[in-house]
């Protein structure tokens, strides 16, 4: 404890070693004034006082310690969130203990750390309360959070959506925009992307309490709230022509509601009980794109989840925080290659923006992946892609861990690479028109590629290689013979819509039903024309020509000189690129090439040769 006669402001707060089964606790000294100085002893105490404990849920925010408050009389820099977070738990008469990662947790000592960390899952189990703390209030978070408690009122009164006065009132309150856009202006906050909530909630098993500013509300009062939600989008949408209220169903549920924390309490355990028996590649993989402060926590931050407490995978990766990301991740891929599908790894590799460092076939956990993969685009049982047939995979990672080699071969080399750059629908015709943008030569005009109701090509001119084409029957050049079989127009289409050959052309035009949509979780109700179920899958992606004829859809980042290759083992193509390491490749993503995604490699004249090829 600081000396009384130091000046506080002059200090240097030092942490004490803290001994086997203790954690540190914050003895939160109570304020009359809410704008007190915020006083706090930071205590070693046994892992059994955590019955008295409350818990913090929080985010951290922004590394920014803007804001100060006193440990043992020393005066600490806290981020802003952690300031008004205890702010708000702090008592008036009474003494508070918390638990507080950021304080209680020497986070400039990575052993510490590590340790600490194993012991998440029993301090959110076990604390008396668990205090989920969403930030400070805002103009309408105080009446999001009230109407979410009217509506469970309206519910418990009658039977829920089957009780016609509530069906009546939750109709009404359609009309009522501001309402429903306070309640995903609340479930869109930065809290409930965190990597780490998913298992303080998930684990906590005495009371949660939900706070934004003043504003109270508990999480099985959320958990109604979804149960209500549910049930009445269908309701509202079938009645409804107001697409701001539609949107805000799909943000809600897509956002939040969705997510297991938030499951109905006869549910919680069972879906608890479904996580725990997940490996932890599975838990890893379905959170991506959640938020943390530290990248290594997108593997740490989950596996208090895994019932099994003496997991493989928990022995294989325990918290060790002078582990690079880098490192982690690799490691964490070799650990689990021989587990997963080699062809899903790879196009788990997509993402946006990638850690620099990592190799081209190692997932960026850190980061969501970019939807729809190639091998998402198949759309019925006899449209499942095997570019490489029924080949067995072969791969293995090189001595350092820095090298994948995978048996492949290659294709083609791509000649051009056109963004797709957006898809617009040309009513009430039910065409759909998609954007060509050629980036590669400084930004030319964009072209069009137009499909119309019968799905046969307008007159809208595109770049097939230096030539200037017209997709349209008419065009002679167009009825040319592809080399995948059928014509240049039937590949250009075929391989716009995603779809393996003109003879699956039904299967993604009339012959689904009506309401079929990317993702029925989260979009159960969109209608979708049929050509903009053929097209969406390819906006953003790149439509390319290849030196010996071949069509494909590649991943944005493809550009002219890149290879295609087929894996053995694995259901697409993918797109490689030479690396400055002398016979290897980087790995650029997958892609559908037309004519090549049912094995026919395995059979062409060409007798393409299948040798090993090194991922970098």
């Amino acid at each position: 404890m600081a000396a009384k006669d130091q000046d506080p402001c002059t200090q240097t707060f030092q942490y004490q070693p803290i001994g086997p089964d203790h954690i540190r606790v914050l003895f939160l000294e109570p304020a009359i004034t809410r704008f007190a100085a915020i006083r706090c002893a930071l205590v070693s105490v046994p892992f059994a006082e955590l019955r008295s404990v409350t818990a913090l849920s929080y985010t951290w925010g922004t590394d920014a310690k803007t804001c100060s408050i006193f440990l043992n009389d020393v005066e600490v820099s806290v981020t802003g969130n952690l300031e008004s977070a205890l702010r708000q738990i702090r008592g008036r008469f009474k003494t508070r203990k918390v638990w507080a990662d950021a304080v209680c947790i020497d986070q400039d000592n990575d052993t510490e750390r590590s340790e600490q960390v194993k012991l998440m899952r029993q301090i959110y189990s076990t604390a008396e309360q668990v205090f989920a703390w969403l930030g400070l209030a805002s103009k309408d978070s105080g009446a999001a959070i009230e109407f979410i408690k009217k509506l469970n009122r309206k519910s418990d009164e009658g039977s829920g959506i089957s009780d016609d006065g509530f069906r009546k009132w939750l109709l009404g309150t359609v009309a009522d925009g501001d309402t429903w856009s306070a309640v995903t202006n609340l479930m869109s906050r930065p809290y409930w992307t965190r990597v780490w909530i998913i298992q303080e909630l998930s684990l906590a098993k005495t009371h949660v309490s939900i706070h934004c500013g003043p504003d109270e509300i508990t999480l099985n009062a959320i958990r109604a709230f979804k149960q209500s939600v549910s049930n009445g989008s269908r309701e509202i949408n079938q009645v409804s022509d107001n697409m701001n209220i539609d949107f805000v169903f799909g943000q809600l549920y897509a956002k939040f509601l969705h997510t297991g924390y938030f499951a109905s309490s006869a549910r919680a355990e069972k879906n608890l009980a479904d996580r725990g028996a997940a490996t932890l590649w599975d838990l890893v993989n379905a959170y991506r794109g959640h938020e943390t402060t530290d990248p290594r926590d997108h593997i740490y931050g989950l596996q208090g989840l895994i019932a099994d407490r003496n997991s493989p995978d928990l022995i294989a990766f325990p918290p060790d925080y002078s582990v690079s990301v880098e490192a982690l991740y690799t490691t964490f891929v070799a650990h689990n290659l021989g587990r997963v599908d080699l062809g899903s790894l790879l196009e788990s590799c997509n993402e946006v923006k990638r850690r620099a460092g990592l190799p081209s076939w190692v997932p960026d956990f850190s980061t969501k992946p970019r939807s729809f993969p190639t091998s998402g685009w198949a759309v019925s049982p006899d449209n499942i892609f095997k570019a490489s047939g029924h080949q067995a995979g072969e791969y293995h990672i090189s001595d350092n861990g820095d090298t994948l080699s995978v048996k492949g071969a290659v294709v083609d080399m791509i000649r051009s690479a056109r963004l797709v750059a957006g898809m617009v629908q040309l009513d009430p015709t039910d065409s759909v028109s998609l954007s060509l943008y050629d980036d590669e030569q400084g930004g030319a005009e964009e072209d069009r590629l137009e499909l119309g109701p019968d799905g046969e090509g307008r007159q809208v001119p595109l770049f097939v290689t230096n030539d200037l084409f017209l997709l349209d029957e008419s065009n002679h050049a167009m009825q040319e013979p592809y080399i995948g079989g059928s014509t240049l127009l039937s590949a250009y289409l075929c391989a716009t819509a995603a779809i393996a050959s003109s003879t699956h052309w039904a299967a993604r035009t009339g012959e689904v039903s009506a309401d079929i949509c990317i993702d029925s979780e989260t979009q159960e109700n969109a209608q979708w024309t049929k050509n903009e179920r053929r097209c969406w899958f390819s906006v953003g992606k790149r439509l390319c020509t290849c030196e010996n004829g071949w069509i494909c859809m590649a991943q944005p980042d493809t550009r002219p000189g890149d290879l295609i290759c087929v894996i053995s083992g694995v259901d697409v193509p993918f797109v490689i690129r030479r690396a400055d390491q002398v016979d290897c490749f980087t790995l650029v993503g997958d892609a559908y090439v037309h004519g090549l995604m049912q094995g026919e490699i395995l059979t062409r004249s060409e007798g393409y040769n299948f040798k090993h090829i090194c991922l970098v």
